[in-house]
């Protein structure tokens, strides 16, 4: 359920980046934060499944 949040997260952010950000580094940062949130989420969720 988290994950798909973060998933329609990442498609509206990028709508948003495409439709406003011209700076590359900018639109790296983002994408590298939205990348690092998706991971965690997914090793967060694989310890509870594990441990649960």
């Amino acid at each position: 359920m988290l994950t798909l949040f973060l998933l329609v997260l990442a498609i509206i952010a990028d709508r948003y980046i495409q439709n406003n950000v011209s700076d590359s580094i900018f639109r790296y940062v983002i994408y590298s934060v939205l990348g690092f949130l998706i991971v965690i989420t997914y090793k967060t969720n694989l310890i509870y499944n594990i441990f649960s």
